[in-house]
Order: C-alpha cells, then structure tokens, then sequence
C-alpha cells in the first residue's frame, strides 16, 4: 500500500498527457491487484473463527455500504478539478496513506496479540 500511494501522488503530477497517465493508470491496475491478492485471507487470519461469518458479513455490509456511496460522493470531483483527471491519482493516493495508515494500526495490535507464530483472535 505504501507504494501504491507513492505511485498515485507521484502520478498526479506527472500525469500530464495520455502517454504519462496511461502508464500510471497501469500502475494503478496492477499495484492494486497485488494488493487485494496479498490480503485476500486477511479476514479469516483476524477474525475469530466462532464470530466469523458474523464479522464477515458486517465487513461485507460496510463494504457494500463504501461501494455504493464512495463513487456517487466523489462523481462530482472531476468537475471541482475542471476535469484534471489526473487529480483522482492524488485522491487515490491519499486514500492509500489512509489506508497504510490502519494496515499500521492493525498490525501493531496483531503484532501485541502475539503476531504470526502466537495470534489468536479476541472472542
């Protein structure tokens, strides 16, 4: 996460012609594939397994929940920016620092909780 949202800001500024944002637009495709692909099983590695399907399914709902209201509130960015598109890798961005910033979070409490060899999850 921490270089796709270098990527993103880097790419925000230099994203200045369909050349420079095709390859960001790229980057963007394959950094977070990589992602979602390497935390694919992180559910299943936090959550109690007695509660799982209780806390899946509420991380499903506010999935859900961001799917449908993040697009509709940030339809009307491209318009605030006078359609510099490339304005939505810097937003990207910054939801990445976001984003690294709970992944940090997270894993300092399962890093005290007794990380890879020792983790068990609160019941």
């Amino acid at each position: 996460m921490a270089v796709y949202a270098v990527v993103m800001l880097r790419g925000g500024v230099v994203a200045t012609n369909e050349r420079t944002f095709a390859i960001v637009f790229i980057a963007h495709g394959v950094l977070q594939g990589t992602f979602v692909t390497g935390t694919a099983s992180l559910m299943q590695r936090l959550f109690p397994s007695s509660k799982f399907a209780q806390f899946g399914s509420a991380a499903g709902i506010m999935g859900a929940a961001f799917y449908v209201v993040l697009p509709a509130a940030l339809g009307a960015f491209p318009d605030t920016t006078r359609h510099v598109y490339r304005c939505t890798f810097i937003l990207s961005g910054i939801f990445g620092v976001v984003a690294l910033v709970a992944y940090i979070v997270v894993y300092r409490r399962f890093l005290t909780l007794g990380g890879h060899a020792g983790y068990r999850a609160l019941e």
